[in-house]
């Protein structure tokens, strides 16, 4: 443990760089001289005395906000707004309460950081004050007097900007001292300046801090919510195909039994078995695919070439953007303004929450807290590491196994820069970089998803025709965009390299193992409705779904690309 005096000396560095961020002109006396020590010692006594009542001022703020809180959690007092009573108000109300409660909260940071900072330069003044009388020789002192000057004309200027001016005599002046004379020169940057950045970092920091002012940023940046296909979308059939059993005659089937170990195809004169599937993941797949659980009611914001705009409401997903092609069924041009229903499920999707640093986990169709929510979810955070390289639960770099020519999408940029030659840091994206930007109406337009899809799902009978199997399986990793041209040439690599590797993938990572059982019972689910073969829709229902609990958020990570010399900076180490 260091002791008060050894942290003060670490500290120290970081005073001088707030003493040369301020710039503050060290001030002379009207004869030119510098100030006496009589003066200097007044001078520290009184910024003292105006940081102690800073202190309180903002103590006696907390205390009385304790104090307001411990009343209304007994009971005693009905200033404070209920839950109840702002969920049931409009909008505009929630907006002019959390602008409230915004102000009050930035206003107490504020009171911490401006009293953190003034009594950082009065300590330090005082210290160098101190040493002025055990100085060895005259040019010591006056060396360490005139540090400890510098840093209290900073103090005092501070606490004038703070609103608690003072002199040696007294009086209050932001330009004279009346008692010496000094005339204070406006610092370069001036202290309104740094200021008003403080202030830009005290709205963040408040935001990210207090639950309550997320309603506004909800209300305002995010409507009623966002969502889209960017994650997992199960939306296609089985293909029928000829095997060494021959053609299977569909419409000699009258219906399909789910009842006994395995599924079977009922046809007049016989029963085919289906492959094995999870009895769990066919009934949750029926209940979406024949009962419809997973249609989704909407106005149409907006029908784009390749997708469409659903405006849900905040009691389901909010705006929905989702791909054309990830449609059950065609898709039938309407006028934007009307009624559409469509169907999603099963399927997930991730995309920023207004919280800092948030992803907001989106399950189409009765998946939330159930294993095929769980095997969509964790499919997808494994599309997020081999994306950015970083382990979605700690942040830190993922440990990969080795698939010859695996890179991330940052690592694909950087050598596609470096390929290109020398560039500036500012001319060229982040693309892993998620900084807010200001809202725009059509806030769909350039992003990019990423998204797991069925690729190719074929049966066949077998060679004596009494077993249909699974002739090929495999998942894509579909990349696309209401913009096309948003669609960079890293991540059609990614999307390539994938397809091209898919056996190496699937045999390394477990995720997509599981996440292809879940695809072939849906798959299989898809299959007979299309063939109009009828199901025991009471059996679909009645079967025990185990619960599994989900997250509705998850972190989101990113990474930075360095730069050095113009060109992307590489540094490789050992995974912690």
């Amino acid at each position: 443990m260091r002791t008060t005096e050894s942290v003060a000396r670490l500290q120290k560095p970081l005073i001088w760089l707030l003493t040369l961020g301020i710039g503050v002109v060290v001030g002379r006396s009207a004869t030119g001289q510098e100030a006496t020590f009589e003066q200097l010692s007044l001078r520290v006594e009184n910024a003292g005395r105006a940081l102690n009542e800073l202190e309180e001022a903002a103590n006696a703020r907390q205390q009385a906000a304790t104090a307001s809180a411990r009343e209304s959690a007994a009971g005693r007092t009905t200033s404070e707004i209920s839950r109840e009573l702002l969920d049931s108000a409009p909008e505009s109300m929630k907006i002019l309460w959390a602008e409230s409660v915004q102000k009050n909260y930035q206003r107490d940071l504020e009171s911490n950081v401006k009293s953190n900072l003034v009594q950082h330069l009065v300590y330090y003044a005082k210290k160098d004050f101190e040493q002025v009388k055990l100085a060895a020789n005259p040019a010591h002192a006056a060396y360490l007097q005139r540090e400890a000057e510098r840093k209290l004309e900073q103090a005092e200027r501070l606490l004038a900007q703070f609103g608690k001016p003072v002199s040696p005599g007294g009086t209050v002046s932001r330009e004279t001292n009346a008692d010496s004379g000094r005339r204070i020169k406006t610092p370069l940057p001036s202290l309104d300046s740094e200021w008003e950045k403080s202030r830009s970092r005290l709205q963040s920091a408040a935001v990210e801090s207090d639950p309550g002012l997320i309603a506004t940023r909800v209300i305002r940046e995010f409507g009623a919510g966002r969502a889209g296909a960017g994650g997992v979308a199960l939306y296609r059939a089985a293909e029928l195909v000829d095997g060494p059993g021959g053609q299977l005659d569909v419409s000699q089937i009258t219906g399909v039994d789910f009842s006994g170990a395995e599924g079977q195809l009922v046809l007049k004169d016989r029963r085919i078995a289906l492959p094995p599937l999870d009895p769990e993941y066919v009934a949750l797949a029926i209940r979406m695919v024949y009962g419809k659980e997973g249609a989704v009611q909407g106005i149409l914001t907006a029908d784009e070439s390749n997708a469409v705009v659903v405006q849900t409401g905040r009691q389901q997903f909010g705006e929905v953007v989702w791909k054309k092609e990830f449609l059950a069924g065609e898709w039938n041009p309407v006028t934007p303004g009307n009624t559409v229903i469509v169907e999603l499920a099963p399927g997930l999707g991730l995309l920023n929450a207004p919280e800092p640093s948030v992803n907001r986990v989106t399950y189409y169709g009765p998946i939330r807290n159930t294993r095929m929510g769980q095997v969509l979810l964790s499919a997808d955070q494994l599309m997020t590491t081999l994306m950015i390289g970083l382990d979605p639960n700690t942040g830190l770099p993922a440990s990969i196994p080795e698939i010859p020519g695996y890179m991330s999408i940052l690592e694909r940029q950087v050598r596609s820069i470096q390929e290109r030659g020398k560039v500036t840091a500012s001319s060229s994206a982040d693309a892993t970089s998620e900084e807010s930007v200001p809202v725009k109406e059509r806030w769909w337009n350039d992003i990019v998803w990423l998204v797991w899809v069925p690729d190719q799902f074929s049966l066949s009978l077998t060679q004596n025709g009494d077993r249909l199997e699974v002739l090929e399986h495999r998942l894509k990793l579909d990349v696309w965009s209401v913009t096309p041209n948003a669609v960079t040439s890293e991540f059609r690599q990614m999307s390539e390299h994938f397809s091209q590797h898919y056996s190496e993938y699937l045999k390394a990572f477990p995720e997509l193992q599981d996440l292809e059982h879940a695809a072939l019972a849906v798959a299989v689910v898809r299959w007979l409705q299309a063939g109009n073969i009828p199901v025991d829709m009471e059996w679909a229902r009645t079967v025990k779904v185990i619960e599994v609990e989900t997250p509705d958020t998850v972190r989101r990570y990113q990474n930075r690309m360095m730069w050095r010399d113009g060109l992307p900076h590489v540094e490789k180490g050992e995974t912690p």
